[in-house]
């Protein structure tokens, strides 16, 4: 008996490492993962600008491997850090928790960040952040729960995407705060000796640049949105000395230095660690953009993006040339991924005469709350709004002896009569709602996430946006169906002849096929088919 019993041990044991033995389309284990994800990254940008891109950047990334300019989110447009979250755990929000930038806090009764922890403490800032919110493992943890000699960092433009990046576990998160210094939390233990370095030595001569373009403005396809200067004084952006620390510092992540800046961490990072140098396979996951200063919107039409994009397809040349000198190309699973991003400004679709509008959020919701209150009585009945969300004051309608269905239900009506407002639903029919994975319920469903999500959830028609009383575009895009640009190389992943659309959550399973690990726990995505040359 005891004999059969350790030849089926010996089976099982044989057939479980028989399974993650495989090779995922005759691929081997990487040493190293670069997961790239660049904001505002568009597949008609790279199209345009293929010819000008030169060969070990960009063009090297999307020409070389597997590529798509079909990523294709089944969930509703509900920031980077919802995009972010979804890209590393193969799962929408409905399962991960992550459904935008911020979300209601009775603690602070207001909008506070998705990351936003007071049990920790920021390093070089005075925020502490966590990933507690994130409700699913993701590659990252995957890697470090299969692999405790794994090393993995993230290094970003915000907290809330590099925390989506870095995961539970990760060995280092970096970000920019908006004061101007790289900062981490101390749930991530210690800010790392070569990012304090950029602090004491570098970052204030980034934050003080110019912007000049990188060639003559005669050679750009487009006229710049803004002159500024003339010959050798021109600028496409100069900071002001009276400017705030965090407008600078926001202005600045719309400039190609910022770019620069996650590069030179990148390679710092890699020599410091040394990062993909055994067999433990290491991650370094990246947050890049191309979209200028006072731009959320993925339109082209400016010399300015055209030159962000040039500085970035250089700067992502210096990094994969590090990497080939260090790792080695062969030994290296690169993964560039773009985001959901508005196509055309409101400003640029109103020129052309297409229809389009903006929403005042904030007037919206007085007239809401004066609604309510000439229907129900006296009190503040909408408690918190962000982001096309709703929360009401559940105290104020039990007081009232209220059902807090008709409330709701009250509210849909109303909104519905708002111009620009498409759809509405209540809590209770957004989570009753089945069908496609494109009907537009469904990608509401996804999106939602109870008792962080509003009470009442409302989108716009396309075209139109969310301003603020200055007239500043905020919050998420109102747009159905957004694609974006998805590319796996590196290793002996060789070009696909197709365009497939790959949902956001397929690319999670995909990394962790190749890198020989479980998926993650939340994870729902199919496997993407990826081509790899023959042995020789």
């Amino acid at each position: 008996m005891r004999k059969h019993l350790i030849i089926c041990l010996l089976f099982c044991l044989m057939a479980t490492s028989s399974l993650y033995g495989q090779h995922y389309g005759g691929l081997n284990k990487p040493r190293l993962t670069v997961f790239i994800a660049v904001d505002g990254l568009q597949a008609e940008h790279l199209a345009l600008l293929w010819n000008f891109f030169e060969r070990g950047g960009l063009k090297r990334l999307v020409g070389s491997g597997f590529y798509t300019p079909n990523g294709y989110c089944n969930y509703l447009p509900a920031g980077k850090a919802a995009d972010y979250a979804s890209l590393l755990t193969g799962t929408v929000p409905y399962y991960h928790g992550i459904v935008g930038e911020k979300i209601y806090s009775i603690t602070h009764d207001d909008a506070v960040s998705i990351v936003a922890d007071d049990n920790y403490h920021g390093i070089a800032t005075d925020s502490g952040v966590s990933p507690k919110n994130l409700l699913a493992t993701t590659v990252a943890d995957e890697l470090k729960l299969t692999s405790p000699h794994s090393k993995v960092y993230a290094i970003g433009l915000r907290a809330e995407e590099t925390v989506m990046m870095a995961g539970h576990l990760a060995d280092g998160a970096i970000w920019l705060d908006k004061n101007g210094r790289l900062a981490s939390s101390d749930y991530y233990k210690l800010l790392p000796l070569w990012a304090s370095d950029v602090n004491n030595t570098l970052m204030d001569n980034f934050l003080n640049s110019k912007w000049r373009p990188m060639y003559a403005l005669h050679s750009y396809l487009f006229a710049p949105a803004e002159a500024v200067g003339t010959g050798t004084d021109y600028a496409f952006y100069t900071p002001s000395p009276t400017m705030s620390m965090a407008d600078r510092v926001r202005n600045f992540r719309g400039t190609p230095y910022a770019n620069t800046l996650i590069k030179d961490l990148a390679i710092r990072a890699l020599k410091a660690e040394s990062l993909g140098s055994d067999a433990a396979t290491d991650m370094l996951c990246l947050q890049f953009s191309a979209q200028p200063v006072g731009q959320t919107t993925a339109e082209f039409a400016m010399a300015e993006k055209e030159d962000l994009y040039l500085n970035l397809d250089r700067d992502i040349r210096i990094l994969l040339a590090a990497i080939d000198e260090t790792v080695g190309a062969e030994n290296t699973l690169f993964v560039l991924s773009g985001n959901q991003t508005e196509r055309y400004s409101h400003t640029t679709l109103a020129d052309k005469r297409i229809n389009s509008g903006q929403f005042n959020a904030r007037r919206a919701m007085a007239l809401l709350n004066s609604y309510l209150m000439a229907k129900f009585g006296q009190g503040r009945w909408v408690s918190n709004y962000y982001a096309r969300q709703i929360t009401l004051n559940r105290g104020l309608i039990e007081k009232n002896r209220l059902h807090q269905a008709d409330v709701e239900q009250c509210v849909v009506d109303f909104l519905l009569e708002f111009q620009g407002v498409h759809t509405a639903y209540t809590s209770s029919q957004i989570m009753a709602a089945s069908g496609l994975p494109t009907d537009m319920p469904v990608r509401m469903r996804n999106s939602f996430f109870r008792h962080r999500s509003g009470d009442v959830v409302f989108t716009l028609l396309p075209g139109w946006v969310e301003v603020n009383d200055k007239g500043e575009h905020i919050g998420v895009a109102g747009c159905t169906d957004i694609y974006f640009p998805v590319a796996i190389s590196g290793l002996k992943i060789i070009p696909n002849n197709t365009e497939p659309t790959v949902f956001i959550s397929d690319i999670a399973p995909a990394i962790c096929r190749i890198m020989q690990i479980p998926l993650p726990n939340g994870c729902i995505g199919r496997m993407i088919e990826l081509n790899s040359a023959p042995e020789k």
